[in-house]
């Protein structure tokens, strides 16, 4: 038993001593360390990736509500008026606008 586990460690350790695994050995280390998309910028990647899709889904929710107040402004004449009132201070002829600001 114990000359067939000094065989196969000869064999790995003359395997890991070829050109070869040397060779595949810095590929790996650079892909994983150097390249441009090494696992550091992976992480930065996927990070950017979920703030984006986080982003989409608030915007799209942002959409929505606006899409609805749209529909409800045009159906309702009274509605819009008040709205025009609320949000940009118009008036009919004739009256006053009082802007009072709460602090």
């Amino acid at each position: 038993m114990k000359d067939l586990a000094q065989t196969y460690f000869h064999r790995i350790r003359r395997a890991a001593a070829t050109k070869y695994f040397l060779v595949l050995l810095i590929a790996g280390i650079w892909m994983l360390f150097f390249d441009r998309y090494n696992l550091i910028a992976q992480y930065r990647m996927e990070a950017r990736i979920e703030s984006l899709q986080a982003d989409l889904a608030h915007y799209q929710r942002a959409l929505e509500q606006v899409e609805a107040e749209q529909d409800r402004l045009q159906g309702d004449p009274e509605a819009l008026e008040r709205y025009a009132r609320e949000k940009y201070f118009m008036k009919k002829a004739g009256e006053e606008v009082f802007v009072v600001v709460e602090e």
